[in-house]
């Protein structure tokens, strides 16, 4: 996914390095829940995959107010993301061990 803040185009990365820049500003492990720590995540995922922007949180915010679409397609982005991980990680249950019942 790739979005354009202050001018600049950033294909986001979901990393280590954002997980970590997640936890040190909500000072709790990395688990996003509800509105807030999503946005938070969302930041820290900016802020991790361009070293060099300078943006303030604040400033984030009112990017996203407006800007509100790009929440939505970071949400569905993410998703993939895990999604992907669990299949990859063997958390996702195989179609054929529980068959949908037609």
């Amino acid at each position: 996914m790739k979005i354009t803040i202050k001018e600049k185009e950033i294909e986001l990365k979901n990393t280590f390095r954002s997980m970590i820049i997640y936890e040190k500003i909500n000072g709790k492990s990395f688990n996003p829940k509800g509105l807030t720590e999503i946005i938070l995540y969302f930041y820290c995922v900016v802020m991790a995959s361009d070293k060099d922007l300078d943006l303030e949180f604040e400033e984030f915010v009112e990017y996203l107010d407006n800007n509100p679409s790009l929440l939505t397609e970071f949400s569905v982005w993410l998703n993939k993301i895990f999604s992907i991980n669990n299949f990859i990680n063997g958390e996702v249950e195989k179609d054929n061990e529980n068959p949908k019942k037609a």
